[in-house]
């Protein structure tokens, strides 16, 4: 919906206070289908190419695919490391 408002010419902005928190566990992870990932990653694509982002935004657009093959482990140690949780 966000991508399709920016094709249009739309802007947006970030606020400044914290709405809600997304509460994430060790399952996660587990529970999201790698259909789901090839999924996520065929709109960003789309997205992406009638926003004019593409080569560039193609990085993004696999993303959910690099992170599904990754261990979930190894996933959760990153994501400690880089929120310093």
């Amino acid at each position: 919906m966000l991508m399709r408002a920016y094709a249009l010419g739309y802007t947006g902005a970030n606020m400044a206070d914290v709405m809600y928190f997304i509460r994430l566990d060790e399952g996660t992870y587990q529970r999201r289908k790698y259909c789901y990932r090839l999924n996520e990653c065929i709109v960003k694509f789309r997205g992406f190419s009638k926003l004019g982002l593409m080569p560039k935004g193609i990085l993004y657009a696999i993303k959910p695919l690099i992170v599904g093959l990754i261990p979930i482990k190894l996933l959760n140690n990153l994501k400690k490391r880089y929120y310093k949780t």
